[in-house]
């Protein structure tokens, strides 16, 4: 069977988006209030779950406690443990991978239907990672006086990095953003003291 050319066209550009590198933990420069071009916008919609698939997904501090999230996952022996007391991106991870995001993590799930999927622990690294091209790319970035009229209305992730009187200041949060007029609510929690927030919209 012929191959037609604007068809060879579709298949090189797929194929070509899915070689480029995951570019975690690199430095981004500042995007305050800016949004990403269109066509990046586009490419980055085909990787993002839908808003309520991730939010079935997600299991809140409110509904699901440290033993029970772990237990979930097979990490029974790092209940109670000190470094582990923050679960924020464990939970958004978690939500991800069950809305068929995979995440290029440190930590493996260890049963369960999702038995060798990678999790990332940490806030910082989780929200990198999610700001690659491969990933849902460049997030729009509010200081803290900004943050809430530049999302709106709008639903998706957030991260909260530099929380007054956590770590210093220099403690960070990753959460789901739910839909809501005037104050906006999050899966868990929501810090919006921080010094800067990234929003990725999700629909």
């Amino acid at each position: 069977m012929g191959w037609c050319s604007s068809c060879i066209t579709r298949w090189s550009n797929r194929n070509a988006y899915r070689l480029i590198s995951l570019s975690a933990g690199l430095p981004h420069p500042p995007t305050i209030g800016r949004m990403f071009p269109v066509d990046q916008g586009q490419r980055e919609a085909d990787v993002k779950p839908a808003f309520t698939n991730l939010r079935e997904n997600y299991s809140s501090v409110a509904s699901v406690d440290q033993a029970a999230l772990f237990g979930e996952i097979g990490w029974e022996d790092l209940i109670g443990e000190d470094s582990f007391a923050n679960t924020c991106a464990i939970r958004v991870s978690l939500a991800l991978i069950k809305a068929g995001i995979q995440i290029k993590g440190r930590m493996a799930i260890r049963k369960g239907p999702f038995s060798g999927a990678l999790i990332e622990p940490g806030q910082a690294k989780l929200a990198h990672m999610l700001a690659s091209p491969s990933m849902f790319g460049a997030p729009e970035k509010f200081s803290r006086d900004a943050a809430i009229a530049g999302i709106g209305q709008r639903q998706g992730l957030v991260a909260f990095f530099r929380i007054p009187g956590y770590l210093g200041g220099a403690g960070g949060h990753i959460d789901i953003l739910l839909p809501s007029i005037g104050v906006k609510v999050c899966g868990s929690e929501c810090y919006w003291d921080c010094a800067e927030v990234w929003f990725w919209e999700i629909r």
